[in-house]
């Protein structure tokens, strides 16, 4: 089946993508760490990088097990694709416990701290920040500039 041949090609290319980005994450949490607790001293967040499928099974054998499924619905469920950057507080999703000024300060931190994080391999990332003050007081809009 053709289908199969993808599936392995895919599963193969979703390794090192995963060991690449879990490697990024893991030298930028420093980064993010500061920025979170500098910007939310009070907020106690927890930053969980997921890659998309259980790593202690092989993908390919996942995507067989789910290939009925993921026909029905279009699209493949489990992979590199649905890689993700969880932030929990008190083991809740940030966006069903934090006020959208909170939010908006730890999209900051995300943003602030990669930036920190590029400039430390050399780069000299630009960042464009819009409508700073929309949701943010003023001692917060401070905190971000610094």
């Amino acid at each position: 089946m053709e289908l199969q041949v993808w599936e392995q090609e895919f599963a193969e290319a979703a390794l090192p993508l995963h060991h690449a980005r879990a490697a990024f994450v893991e030298s930028w949490l420093p980064w993010l760490s500061g920025a979170l607790s500098r910007l939310l001293p009070d907020v106690p967040l927890d930053v969980d990088y997921q890659p998309g499928w259980n790593t202690e099974e092989s993908l390919a054998d996942l995507l067989a097990q789910s290939r009925g499924r993921d026909m029905e619905r279009g699209f493949t469920q489990t992979g590199p694709h649905r890689a993700d950057l969880k932030i929990r507080t008190q083991g809740v999703a940030v966006d069903e416990r934090l006020s959208r000024g909170q939010l908006k300060l730890v999209v900051c931190a995300l943003k602030l701290s990669m930036v920190q994080r590029l400039m430390q391999d050399g780069m000299r990332p630009l960042l464009l920040l819009d409508d700073l003050a929309s949701e943010l007081d003023a001692q917060s809009r401070q905190k971000v500039c610094q």
